[in-house]
């Protein structure tokens, strides 16, 4: 018998392994919403709450003041912190509405597989409507598939321009443990 449960133990370490290695843990620290042009934008939802010890989920909304949006973009920061937030990925901008159309950038549309089952931006321009971003969590699978993170504390800044005015930005804080 104890040799049997000795491989068994054995077998299972070996087995599991690999798969606790490839564990990786992303938790939202904070989320700031910033009015740019008061005639453009307000957030009048802009928070951060916790659903378990070690789950946050943020929720967001923008009323957007000028209605139609025939044109948006977006330019994306990811920072990472060392000694304050440094770039850790270049700042990327991009037509939002070109985006939604095509979704040929890879990295934007990376980026955007991890909002789109909670926003309502899932359309082409022109925007009709009030930006929506109810109870986002971090997804590990897909944050698992770049595995391009090393441990630390992260910063994601969007600046939105819309209808050729910068609007507002979200600042998202989150640490990432590998």
């Amino acid at each position: 018998m104890p040799i049997k449960t000795t491989l068994l133990r054995l077998f299972l370490v070996v087995s599991l392994t690999p798969l606790l290695q490839l564990t990786m843990a992303a938790q939202i620290t904070n989320i700031k919403c910033i009015v740019l042009d008061k005639r453009c934008v307000d957030f009048t939802e802009c928070r951060l709450r916790v659903v378990k010890r070690d789950v946050n989920e943020i929720s967001v909304y923008a009323k957007i003041l000028q209605l139609p949006v025939v044109n948006a973009s977006t330019q994306l920061k990811f920072m990472k912190k060392s000694n304050g937030y440094r770039p850790y990925i270049g700042e990327v901008k991009n037509d939002a509405c070109k985006f939604l159309e095509t979704q040929k950038n890879p990295l934007v549309k990376y980026l955007y597989s991890f909002i789109r089952p909670y926003t309502n931006i899932n359309h082409t321009c022109p925007i009709n409507h009030d930006i929506v971003l109810r109870n986002f969590r971090i997804d590990e699978k897909l944050l698992n598939r770049a595995g391009i993170l090393p441990t630390g504390e992260y910063a994601f800044f969007v600046t939105w321009t819309l209808n050729s005015m910068k609007c507002g930005r979200t600042e998202m804080f989150f640490k990432h443990k590998e």
